[in-house]
Formats: structure tokens, C-alpha cells, sequence
């Protein structure tokens, strides 16, 4: 399997069990000794339902100021992270509306 292929496909797979796509495509991203852009971990750990995780890296991405930042506001993915205060106070950091 691709890192690529992982990158964009995980999401969209619901995380029912333990043994999950999604966490075995969270494994290889985070198991590279490269450079992994923090806007895949935040899908993913979003899809997990895994909240504190996503947005731990929705910091690092701000704090590199990630190009997946852009789309923030917009970008489905995000949707499971829109109704808690931190997502709200991301966008004030933003300069962004909530």
C-alpha cells in the first residue's frame, strides 16, 4: 500500500474496530522517519473520532502554518472537530470568523 493511496482514503473509512484501515494507515504515516504534513493526521484521528489527538496536530499545522489550513473552514473532513470550543479558537487565531 501507498502512503498516498492511505493519505486520502482513510478518512472516509469509519474506525468500528481496533484493527480499523484507518488506524493501519495512521501507523504508516507515523511510522516514516520522513517529514509527514500534519493535515493527515488531523483527518485521520477527526475519522477515529479521536478528538485531542486531532487537534494536537491542528496545532502543529498551525504553528508550521500548513498549506491544508486553507481549507479549513471549508473542508468536510473537519466537520467532526467544528463543535468544540478549540476549533472555534483556532479560527479566532486565524484571523478567521467562526
Amino acid at each position: 500500500m501507498r502512503v498516498g493511496w492511505a493519505r486520502f482514503t482513510a478518512p472516509k473509512i469509519p474506525a468500528s474496530t481496533e484493527r480499523s484501515p484507518s488506524r493501519f494507515c495512521l501507523h504508516i504515516l507515523l511510522s516514516k522517519e520522513k517529514y509527514v504534513e500534519a493535515g493527515s493526521e488531523v483527518k485521520i484521528y477527526a475519522a477515529l473520532g479521536e478528538k485531542d489527538k486531532a487537534f494536537e496536530w491542528l496545532g502543529k499545522g498551525y504553528e508550521q502554518r500548513s498549506w491544508f489550513l486553507t481549507y479549513v473552514k471549508v473542508e468536510p473532513t473537519f466537520d467532526p472537530l467544528r463543535s468544540d470550543p478549540r476549533f472555534q479558537d483556532m479560527l479566532r487565531r486565524m484571523n478567521l470568523e467562526p
